[in-house]
């Protein structure tokens, strides 16, 4: 089963024990980071790179994908998307690839 938060990218805060006077400054911080901050919604993303690389997966707080295309239901500027990258082929010294 997929946690609501990997299907979204949501966020998710602790705050143990939680006491208005020692928490409540945190609070308002992060609910009014989470309302004020622009957001995209429905993203798809697709990493490109040289022939003789792949990309083989993505992963980031949504959790792992493996697929050509990543889709999500909204992304912000606080999300990090990271992918791997296969080499394929045998490059040059001098020779230049890009992603």
């Amino acid at each position: 089963m997929i946690k609501a938060v990997e299907a979204t990218g949501g966020e998710l805060y602790f705050y143990p024990k939680f006491e208005a006077h020692r928490n409540g400054e945190k609070l308002y911080y992060d609910l009014f980071r989470n309302l004020s901050r622009q957001y995209g919604t429905e993203v798809s993303i697709r990493a490109r790179c040289s022939k003789g690389l792949s990309i083989t997966e993505y992963f980031g707080g949504f959790g792992v994908r493996n697929s050509i295309e990543l889709s999500l239901a909204s992304i912000d500027s606080d999300k990090t998307i990271g992918f791997t990258i296969r080499n394929d082929s045998t490059f040059k010294e001098d020779q230049q690839v890009y992603v």
